[in-house]
């Protein structure tokens, strides 16, 4: 589940590229809260981590080529 996490505090708008990294990866989503004293805006920031990628476990498992003859068992039945 990839939920809105809130970064801690507030911040100005100018402060932004100060408080958090932009990666690329991180969806980042930013709400305007309140005035300070001087009237100057702050703003929440909430981060989502990156969509992991669909079947990761996968990558890399050799698959068999069906042109190849497979082996014959030694024992058993044929």
């Amino acid at each position: 589940m990839r939920e809105w996490l809130k970064v801690p505090g507030l911040s100005y708008r100018h402060e932004i590229e100060q408080v958090i990294e932009f990666d690329g990866e991180h969806e980042y989503r930013f709400e305007a809260t309140t005035q300070d004293e001087k009237g100057r805006t702050l703003i929440a920031i909430f981060c989502r981590p990156p969509i992991p990628p669909p079947c990761s476990a996968l990558i890399g498992v050799p698959r068999h080529d069906p042109e190849e003859p497979r082996p014959r068992s030694s024992g058993g039945m044929s």
